[in-house]
């Protein structure tokens, strides 16, 4: 993926799950409060959508980033897309998430696999590549 540097003058936020429910709030209130915002979710429309009206809202820098975090190497893609864009990442809303309501034992393992690369291993990997930088400036 090819990218322009776009390096905020705002602080910058990111939020997992931004598409819609808690996630769409946390980016909204993120926004309100002068936060230029990474908005990741795997609902491009949605996203889209959204992340263009609390841009002019808010009159923020939103980027929508459509992204199924649930893959293995989510995680370095997003820093990366962050990176590229030179963009210093205050705060990470780690928020995307899956549920069934269901018994476990009833789940595939395919299903029970996704769920937990998203709920586990991206949030760690996300808090492992950001924390790192944050540290790296002193936060």
């Amino acid at each position: 993926m090819e990218v322009q540097n776009l390096s905020s003058v705002h602080p910058v936020a990111i939020v997992t799950g931004a598409s819609s429910g808690i996630g769409l709030e946390y980016a909204r209130e993120l926004c309100s409060r002068g936060y230029d915002v990474v908005m990741v979710s795997n609902e491009e429309e949605r996203l889209t959508q959204h992340a263009g009206e609390l841009s002019q809202t808010y009159e923020v820098q939103t980027w929508p980033l459509y992204m199924d975090l649930s893959l293995p190497d989510a995680a370095e893609h997003l820093h990366g897309f962050c990176v590229a864009l030179g963009l210093q990442v205050e705060v990470l809303v780690n928020n995307a998430g899956i549920f069934r309501y269901e018994h476990v034992v009833n789940l595939s393992v395919g299903v029970v696999r996704t769920m937990l690369m998203l709920h586990m291993n991206t949030v760690v990997l996300l808090c492992r590549y950001f924390g790192e930088d944050m540290r790296k400036r002193g936060k």
